[in-house]
């Protein structure tokens, strides 16, 4: 039996990475048509990328279950495109292009007056055996950072009777939520530079921490990691923080997080690396940072 599913996969926020293992194709355009539904009505660009139907079979289906559909796909807010003409554009898959490609399609809805983008995407393209495809598990980490600004939203829907055990289980780990799993939400700030993190991290969703880090590694200047809504951390979390400071020699670390986050990076003798500093608010209602040793 399937387990119910959090509200968020029906109506997620923009910054939402989801992987959503489904049970059958039925089950799959059931879930794309309340996913539609909800986005249209949050005025939503939406962009359904198909491969087991074809476009004009989604199109029908949308427009039988989905009020509005038909006067939302007229005016340009919902639009369906084979997956072939994006993912596959040219007989392969290039990630780059594709990332390339997503972020066009935003920039065009923000321009449209759209609040944001919801993107919906078959992942049965990726069984194709084209040039590529084998780097979709990486592709799907590597994406992570792009929803940082939280411009847009993606459901990535995996049917469990086409992908085998260890890639599902993959992909689910490059996400950051996925239903019955750990669910990790992020963005980007400003001021301090750096990235807010929330909710827990594991061994379920390691992959999408582990890229939102190598993104801040990169970060010529100093960041702060508010993760103050960051309710828990495995301890292999805790090494890939301190990696990600250890990297960035020469510019410090600033690490924003409540007792449970700040005692298991203690306990893995994080404060000892210079560039690293650990601050934890005096209480719940007081944000104020007292700095840890380091």
């Amino acid at each position: 039996m399937t387990a119910v599913a959090p509200d968020w996969m029906a109506d997620p926020d923009l910054g939402d990475h989801i992987c959503q293992p489904v049970e059958s194709t039925g089950e799959q355009l059931r879930w794309t048509a309340r996913c539609v539904h909800a986005a249209l009505a949050r005025h939503r660009k939406v962009l359904v990328f198909t491969q087991t139907c074809s476009p004009s079979a989604m199109h029908a289906w949308l427009d039988d279950r989905v009020p509005g559909y038909a006067q939302a796909a007229t005016a340009g807010q919902a639009e369906v495109t084979a997956c072939e003409h994006v993912h596959l554009a040219g007989g392969r898959f290039d990630p780059e292009r594709t990332m390339a490609a997503f972020g066009t399609a935003v920039a065009a809805a923000e321009l449209a007056g759209y609040a944001g983008a919801l993107v919906i995407v078959d992942m049965a393209w990726a069984l194709r055996q084209v040039p590529g495809t084998e780097r979709l598990l990486q592709y799907e980490a590597a994406a992570n950072p792009v929803f940082a600004d939280r411009r847009m939203a993606a459901i990535c829907q995996y049917d469990r009777n086409l992908f085998d055990v260890a890639t599902l289980t993959a992909a689910c780990v490059a996400h950051p939520m996925t239903p019955g799993r750990s669910e990790l939400r992020f963005h980007r700030t400003h001021d301090p530079r750096g990235m807010h993190l929330a909710g827990r991290v594991d061994d379920t969703n390691r992959a999408a921490f582990a890229a939102l880090l190598d993104a801040l590694a990169d970060v010529p200047d100093d960041v702060t990691i508010d993760a103050r809504e960051l309710r828990s951390i495995d301890v292999t979390a805790g090494c890939l923080i301190a990696q990600c400071a250890s990297a960035r020699q020469g510019h410090r670390t600033e690490i924003l997080a409540d007792d449970v986050v700040a005692r298991t990076l203690r306990m893995l003798g994080a404060q000892q690396l210079t560039p690293l500093t650990i601050s934890v608010p005096v209480d719940e209602t007081d944000r104020s940072a007292v700095r840890g040793p380091g």
